[in-house]
């Protein structure tokens, strides 16, 4: 293990190592609690779009949410670094494996975000040029009906 060697405490390298481990798995569980939240927080607005109003609404949520996970990002690139360390790149150890589900989930959660957030944008722009469409025919209509009332 490179960890124990890097150990430079003086003391017992296996307290030390496990000391470090304990503190991975706090780390873990923090980050799991944040992804719980950010979940929820995604799920709340997994709904079907009744107002049209809702959509800029739901883009700029999306987008803080967007944010808030790339901000995690790095946190979790460290967290998982921090364990292949420790493990001399075999993370068959238990705490490995718990961090890895969570690193894993948290990529599941930033595609399933940039999904979300894509599909939306790509709503809104359908949305808009519907709507374009929807006033040129208008205006087709009234030039049409125009011509008709002259005749």
């Amino acid at each position: 293990m490179k960890f124990l060697t890097k150990t430079k405490t003086g003391g017992d390298p296996l307290k030390d190592a496990s000391i470090y481990v304990s503190t991975l798995e706090d780390n873990r569980i923090a980050l799991q609690t944040w992804l719980e939240k950010t979940k929820a927080k995604l799920n709340e607005n997994d709904k079907d779009i009744d107002d049209v109003s809702e959509v800029d609404s739901l883009i700029e949520t999306l987008r803080e949410l967007k944010a808030e996970v790339v901000g995690k990002k790095e946190v979790f690139k460290t967290l998982q670094q921090q364990v292949m360390d420790i493990a001399d790149g075999d993370i068959g150890t238990v705490p490995g494996k718990r961090i890895q589900l969570t690193v894993n989930d948290f990529n599941n959660l930033e595609k399933k975000v940039d999904d979300k957030l894509r599909n939306l944008l790509s709503f809104e722009e359908q949305l808009n040029e519907f709507n374009a469409s929807k006033e040129n025919l208008r205006k087709w209509i009234k030039s049409i009906l125009e011509r008709v009332s002259t005749l």
